[in-house]
């Protein structure tokens, strides 16, 4: 027995309880058959249609536009086009529509169960394609996670390793780079996925600070500790404490 749902869309209901008892005998046992093509969206959202069996010619709507919209409310259904003329016509534009197969009445059951057999296995290969290129859990976490910095070079991604690794860690980093490669949005990831996150993110440019204030502007000073230290200062790696300090334009 076969549970593939399979929906017959024919205006001749003479033809429809023909082509079910057809597919009955060879064991698909759930069957829905319509005679109103108007019907088919409704039914195909209201129900799990695994393949349809469409004819061409109706008088109440076009099968190639019953074909249309199936495609555009779920492209994922193969539908089998049936019809009594062997237009070429009509069959390029049902397959550039969508249609998987397009066959001939009356119909041939052996040629009628292949290609139902091949449509629903290169349905099930396609469900899988899209389940390889739909990312993880992981996958759409980093891309979270990451999606402030804009990059297609494979090697940046190397980067995002580095960063993961480094983040949870309280070592130092040493970051490397020309001149604009983002060096400062690399230190500012890996304060942001890290335990320190919620703390102070200090930015300190060394290129800016004179070598006689260097030591004070780091770590701070007592008032009256030199001559000119009219008040207390706080340094940039107190003022850190507990989160990031970042150090640019050490070298």
């Amino acid at each position: 027995m076969n549970s593939l749902s399979i929906l017959i869309v024919d205006d001749d209901n003479t033809y429809l309880t023909l082509l079910k008892s057809i597919l009955v005998d060879e064991g698909y046992t759930n069957i829905l058959t319509l005679s109103n093509p108007h019907q088919v969206i409704q039914t195909i959202q209201d129900k799990k249609i695994d393949l349809v069996l469409l004819d061409v010619h109706m008088p109440n709507m076009d099968g190639l536009e019953v074909l249309d919209n199936i495609k555009h409310q779920n492209p994922h259904i193969p539908v089998i086009m049936v019809t009594a003329a062997n237009d070429v016509d009509i069959a390029l534009k049902a397959i550039k529509l969508g249609a998987y197969e397009f066959i001939l009445k009356p119909v041939d059951s052996t040629r009628l169960f292949l290609t139902i057999e091949r449509a629903l296995e290169n349905k099930i290969l396609n469900q899988e394609l899209d389940s390889l290129r739909r990312p993880t859990a992981s996958q759409r976490k980093r891309q979270l996670s990451f999606e402030d910095i804009i990059t297609n070079a494979p090697q940046m991604h190397k980067v995002f390793d580095l960063i993961e690794i480094y983040a949870p860690t309280n070592e130092t980093v040493l970051i490397t780079g020309e001149t604009g490669t983002g060096k400062d949005l690399v230190a500012k990831k890996i304060h942001d996925l890290s335990s320190r996150k919620d703390k102070a993110y200090v930015v300190v440019n060394l290129a800016s600070i004179t070598p006689n204030l260097f030591e004070s502007e780091l770590f701070g000073h007592e008032k009256g500790s030199f001559t000119g230290a009219t008040s207390e200062r706080i340094g940039y790696f107190e003022t850190a404490n507990g989160g990031t300090i970042f150090l640019d334009e050490i070298g």
